[in-house]
């Protein structure tokens, strides 16, 4: 299937992200959330107090130590989204603070943050299979994107879900300022002189004001996990059920697909070392004639799953081991 890109823009807190996290899961795709790279860098410049006392930035500080920034991406084990790093440290939960989303328009509306920032994001996308979500991914990114989708909610919505966000975690904020915060980004991310923010002329638009996440799917799911036992985690009961949940429905999709054989994961993508390992286990299981893992494991590699290698042996391809 020919693989496209998906550019979902949209307001602050207005959903977006969740969106596209959920869209990339279903269909398989990288997601990327360029709003957490400009709060990355919005980060460096408040640790490296280039802030001035009224909030503006010191633009040319910050010009100066660009070269100093890394924005990358590494992935959770657990929940297998990406989480934003800066210069190689973790820092996805700093970064979702109120203090840098009381700082970050003034950061991404700099032409130089932008380009920087654009450059490597469209460096992201090169291969497409990648869903995308920002300010300008639909207008400046990616406006040969296949599929764009604007989505927006009134601030007040969007200022109640970022309080309830932030409290869940065990975060002392106003919801006023909250919403003062959202209202002041929406004014200077759609008034800043580069790439400010607006709704592409082919893109649909989804305003999701009274809409709650599972109305937004088209099967939703819903858990009720109750509060978690510890303040502010989300991996002991939400992520771990999400967890269960996710991979109850995977399991059950490989089964029905016929993708599975004896209990066995046959056609399982190798894509870390645990699944070549468990690939090898199982075709030494399955085929106990071959019992060196070394050649098993060239073997599973080169043919990519365990029924593949298999049928590669049936039909005496010039594969050796």
């Amino acid at each position: 299937m020919k693989k496209i890109i998906v550019a979902i823009d949209g307001h602050s807190s207005c959903g977006k992200s969740t969106m596209a996290k959920d869209l990339a899961r279903e269909v398989g795709y990288i997601y990327v959330d360029t709003g957490a790279m400009y709060r990355t860098v919005t980060l460096f410049a408040l640790r490296n107090q280039l802030f001035n006392a009224d909030s503006t930035i010191q633009a040319d500080r910050l010009e100066a130590l660009m070269p100093q920034i890394e924005v990358s991406f590494k992935l959770d084990p657990e929940t297998n989204l990406p989480q934003a790093c800066l210069n190689g440290e973790c820092v996805e939960n700093e970064i979702r603070g109120l203090e840098v989303s009381s700082h970050v328009s003034p950061v991404a509306a700099l032409p130089f943050v932008r380009t920087a920032m654009t450059a490597q994001q469209q460096r992201m996308g090169r291969d497409k299979g990648i869903v995308m979500d920002g300010r300008d991914i639909g207008t400046v990114v990616f406006p040969q994107a296949e599929l764009k989708i604007f989505v927006t909610a009134s601030a007040e919505v969007r200022a109640q879900r970022r309080y309830d966000e932030l409290t869940a975690k065990g975060q002392t904020v106003s919801y006023d300022d909250i919403l003062a915060n959202v209202k002041e980004r929406d004014y200077i991310d759609s008034h800043r002189a580069v790439a400010p923010l607006r709704q592409a002329d082919d893109a649909l638009l989804l305003d999701n004001s009274n809409l709650t996440i599972a109305q937004a799917a088209d099967y939703p799911v819903e858990v009720i996990t109750g509060p978690e036992f510890v303040t502010g985690s989300t991996r002991m009961k939400a992520g771990s059920s999400q967890k269960m949940i996710l991979d109850m429905i995977s399991t059950s999709l490989q089964i029905r697909q016929g993708r599975v054989e004896g209990n066995k994961m046959v056609n399982a993508k190798l894509i870390n070392h645990k699944l070549i390992d468990r690939a090898c286990r199982i075709f030494m299981e399955r085929n106990p004639e071959y019992t060196d893992y070394e050649e098993v494991k060239l073997l599973i590699l080169k043919a990519g799953s365990v029924k593949k290698a298999e049928d590669l042996l049936k039909s005496k391809s010039d594969l050796y081991i």
